[in-house]
């Protein structure tokens, strides 16, 4: 089911038609649909809901595809960077304890997966909101820490040698982050004083960005830009352009 959210108007349109919906009125996608497309006005993005009844409900912001063919129902969303990062950022780190600074290093992390990452890592997307890619929740609102974390650091990806890296990281290191070149970057091993004093075991494969490290550091008054030069020091933050 998609739903319409506040005020939007979905302009929906298959192999045979085209039509709005809005208001309260669901559209209900089946597995023996043709392939449909939902936009906004002019084929900008729109905010709608998918839910799969008495199971889950998620809102989206974007160009939504339902391609025809499929097994199940599977939708695939195109957004744009920065609304993708905010998305991130807000299921990737808790909210209500990540400080502002934490919040604004796993954006510019968040966003070099995003831009680094060389190919689609699936036969029809580029990513999955699963931990196989990246966990995405609903868009940041306006004037969240989330959004505000982002616009701080918008267009910012880690690049070495000119090149955006696929940024690894992961929820806690356990007193030392991975060593070793992993596509194409070369990580350096780092100890992580806030998971050797607290005695936080390793959660995740442990490279890069430790999590809560990075969280501890910030309440500490750490920066972003200190954070992500403790975690990746062979990686400097640079505009999105400049870098590619």
């Amino acid at each position: 089911m998609v739903h319409p959210v506040g005020s939007a108007r979905l302009h929906c349109s298959d192999s045979r038609r085209r039509w709005i919906v809005e208001g309260n009125e669901p559209l209900c996608i089946a597995t023996n649909a043709p392939h449909t497309r939902i936009s906004g006005p002019d084929g900008a993005p729109v905010i709608c809901a998918l839910e799969v009844p008495g199971v889950i409900r998620r809102t989206f912001k974007g160009v939504f595809e339902f391609p025809a063919g499929a097994e199940y129902v599977l939708p695939v969303v195109s957004m744009d960077c920065e609304t993708a990062t905010g998305c991130v950022v807000g299921a990737e780190l808790p909210v209500f304890a990540a400080p502002f600074h934490a919040l604004a290093a796993q954006a510019v992390v968040s966003r070099s997966v995003i831009c680094g990452t060389g190919s689609p890592r699936h036969a029809i997307a580029d990513f999955c909101d699963t931990t196989h890619c990246q966990f995405l929740r609903s868009p940041a609102a306006r004037a969240s820490v989330i959004a505000q974390a982002v616009a701080a650091t918008c267009g910012c990806v880690l690049a070495d040698n000119g090149r955006v890296i696929p940024a690894r990281y992961s929820a806690a290191c356990g007193g030392w982050t991975q060593g070793g070149l992993e596509n194409g970057y070369r990580y350096v091993p780092v100890r992580c004083e806030v998971c050797s004093e607290q005695r936080i075991a390793q959660r995740g494969h442990g490279w890069g960005l430790c999590q809560e490290g990075a969280m501890e550091l910030a309440r500490r008054g750490w920066g972003w830009r200190a954070i992500l030069a403790k975690y990746y020091p062979n990686a400097t933050p640079a505009p999105l352009t400049g870098a590619v």
